[in-house]
């Protein structure tokens, strides 16, 4: 059983704590009041701003989460490309980090998506690959990414952008 317990900051909104299945991550560990399960890990911080994290391999996933959750925005995340694109459109993300290479629906195919979506027309895109490829940083920022960042990306460089982009 779950529980949600608000408490209130100094400038950064409502802080709430969660708990599913009895497991609590403490906040000096990982970062305010951010829990992980199978499916989405994330920050509950009320914060405007939030991001969707795509990137099937679990513990660049938590990398990225851990590292810019310190930015008190919400994150939200996704292994795949169609959970992904379902939580976005229930979400509405400001920002979009991806990979390109995932399970069900690519990082190209996710980019499509978002830019033929009316929401989404104007979300900042990061893209963060293994490919170097002149051809497939070309593709992306064709079909609208943003940025394109090769793995293994700096944190440093990527909680850059991200504070740019968000203008934090």
């Amino acid at each position: 059983m779950g529980f949600c317990q608000p408490q209130r900051t100094k400038k950064q909104g409502t802080r709430k704590r969660v708990s599913i299945s009895g497991k609590y991550m403490n906040n000096d560990k990982i970062g305010s009041g951010m829990i992980y399960n199978s499916c989405r890990s994330f920050i509950l911080l009320s914060n405007s701003k939030s991001i969707l994290i795509i990137e099937d391999q679990t513990n660049i996933r938590e990398l990225y989460i851990i590292y810019l959750s310190k930015l008190g925005i919400t994150i939200y995340s996704a292994e795949d490309g169609k959970e992904a694109f379902e939580l976005a459109k229930e979400k509405k993300p400001d920002l979009i980090i991806t990979d390109l290479f995932l399970p069900s629906i690519t990082g190209f195919d996710l980019i499509y998506m978002f830019r033929n979506d009316c929401s989404f027309l104007t979300t900042p895109i990061i893209v963060i690959s293994s490919s170097s490829q002149r051809e497939h940083i070309t593709e992306c920022i064709n079909l609208g990414a943003t940025d394109y960042m090769i793995k293994p990306a700096s944190i440093t460089k990527l909680e850059q952008k991200v504070k740019k982009l968000l203008n934090l």
